[in-house]
């Protein structure tokens, strides 16, 4: 072993009830599938290029067959189809450094079961005919962190798919008169020929005409999203129509759609037409189905509106409800939405970041061309290198740290909703946030201030600002408890090192974690003991 041979990958400030301050990772959202492992403890392929095809490009890795995490050491744009046709796949987008990974000038097309895609953006737009943004036809799908633009045909669809989830999403500025051959054809998300379960939580849609989402012979639950701007468009009748959410038969299958709809808010935007009045439609004539629970829609005005027009049946359960999903007050949840939806919202893009300021600010609009709001995207591509724990117990934890580290846009001025949504102090999330990154601190933070190892201990200094008790365990990659303080121990305020011994611990990595009064950290992936 080395002296003075510990090596932080991912180092941070630990602050008192930090699994507390940031949102649910998707596997703790308790959405359909969320429980799957995808490709986590499969061969790690790295992404370290950003061509179309080709060795180290993200084309060849979900090419590649076998259970499979892929990572990313470049951030950047990558332009073309992404076809995904082999499945026990995960895709770690939040891997990649800023600005995360941009798909532009084509379609993501999912047939294969079993995958997770995270923190990945879709740009479709007009350079490539009429095309969707993201098609998924298969079972057992996340998309989490995820924003889809510029579709042309539909932004986002789901078509006989079984147990997917879209979780902290955007769906956003589908392209209204562009080049699809109907003309106006401005459509967010679709979901039809029976796809049942599908759960969508925490999700946004903005500036789509229509289709925010539409649901078709379907079952669904949708809770705490947002449908900002919805417009008059056509839809199958070529028919001018108001819709926000909307029900309805597609023609194709006999089903009535079921949905269960718990605390999503609909918000007027610069180009919904005042006649706009339910945030629940029926499609056309048709009806469906719903449990309808402290949902709001609001006018430009700030004026509440109606939930449901008379094409919807109300039902008195939930028709479907996913094991583990809970859900916070409507009014909470904007503020949620807004903080951490889409990839990287920490530090997100310039795009995503764009769609996502207009609907706190009541502005944007219906586009027609990518070009209208800036073109594609053309980031300088950036790269890091990724040294990635083994056994999928371990890679977990070391992504959810990456993800924590840039889960919530500490930056947007919400205030303009305050006045209109609940409160300032409805903004629970913000007050968490500022709690642990120094703003409006609540409880000071404890502070780790250098970590090293010899040939008999583990040695961390941390500083506590109060009297606490501290444990530290230390866990091989299998998770496996391989080491810890014997027991924990109350220390004063003030500056303390802390010893575990690993004497009779091979070299390799590890993970540990503190537990600080009553709170349990998050691991922390080490190296070179």
């Amino acid at each position: 072993m080395c002296k003075n041979r510990l090596i932080f990958l991912l180092f941070v400030m630990v602050s008192v009830s930090l699994s507390a301050n940031y949102p649910k990772h998707y596997h703790e959202s308790g959405g359909y599938a969320t429980n799957i492992e995808a490709g986590l403890g499969g061969k790690v392929i790295k992404v370290t290029n950003l061509n179309s095809s080709g060795s180290g490009s993200l084309s060849e890795a979900v090419r590649a067959s076998g259970k499979r995490l892929i990572v990313f050491e470049v951030g950047g744009v990558i332009s073309g189809d992404l076809t995904i046709s082999n499945g026990d796949v995960t895709v770690a987008g939040h891997t990649a450094p800023y600005p995360g990974i941009t798909i532009i000038r084509g379609t993501v097309d999912i047939s294969a079961n079993n995958v997770v895609i995270s923190h990945i953006a879709v740009r479709v737009g007009d350079a490539t005919g009429e095309a969707d943004g993201i098609v998924i036809y298969s079972t057992n799908v996340v998309l989490d962190h995820v924003i889809s633009t510029w579709g042309v045909d539909e932004t986002l669809t789901l078509k006989g798919s079984d147990n997917v989830t879209l979780y902290k999403c955007v769906i956003a500025e589908a392209l209204s008169h562009s080049v699809h051959e109907e003309g106006e054809h401005s459509k967010g998300n679709l979901i039809f020929r029976i796809c049942d379960p599908v759960s969508i939580i925490g999700c946004l849609y903005a500036h789509n005409r229509m289709r925010n989402p539409r649901i078709s012979d379907s079952r669904v639950v949708m809770v705490n999203s947002i449908v900002y701007d919805p417009a008059t468009g056509k839809d199958d009748d070529n028919g001018g129509h108001n819709y926000f959410v909307h029900l309805g038969d597609n023609g194709e299958q006999p089903n009535i759609p079921e949905v269960s709809f718990v605390g999503n808010v609909g918000l007027h935007g610069p180009d919904t037409d005042v006649k706009a009045q339910y945030l629940l439609n029926g499609h056309k004539d048709e009806k469906g189905k719903a449990y309808m629970k402290d949902n709001i829609i609001q006018d430009r005005d700030g004026k509440n509106l109606t939930i449901a027009d008379g094409g919807i049946i109300p039902l008195d359960e939930p028709p479907l409800w996913p094991d583990g999903l809970e859900t916070i007050p409507a009014h909470e949840s904007i503020y949620e939405v807004l903080r951490t939806v889409g990839p990287q919202p920490g530090r997100r893009e310039s795009v995503t970041k764009r769609v996502v300021t207009t609907v706190a600010d009541g502005t944007g609009g219906i586009i027609n061309s990518q070009n209208e709001v800036g073109g594609y995207p053309n980031y300088n591509a950036t790269k890091r290198a990724l040294t990635v724990p083994n056994g999928a117990e371990a890679r977990r934890a070391w992504l959810d740290s990456i993800e924590n580290s840039i889960a919530v846009d500490k930056e947007i001025d919400l205030s303009r909703l305050y006045s209109r949504i609940g409160s300032k102090d409805s903004d629970k999330l913000s007050d968490r946030v500022n709690a642990s990154s120094g703003r409006k601190r609540k409880n000071p933070a404890i502070k780790i201030n250098q970590a090293y190892s010899n040939r008999q201990h583990l040695i961390t200094s941390l500083t506590l600002p109060a009297p606490s008790s501290v444990g530290m365990t230390l866990f091989d990659l299998s998770g496996k408890n391989v080491a810890a303080l014997r027991a924990q121990k109350l220390l004063p305020a003030g500056t303390h090192d802390l010893k575990v011994d690993i004497h009779h611990l091979p070299a390799g990595s590890y993970m540990f974690r503190f537990k600080i009064g009553s709170t349990v950290q998050s691991l922390f992936y080490i190296h070179d003991i």
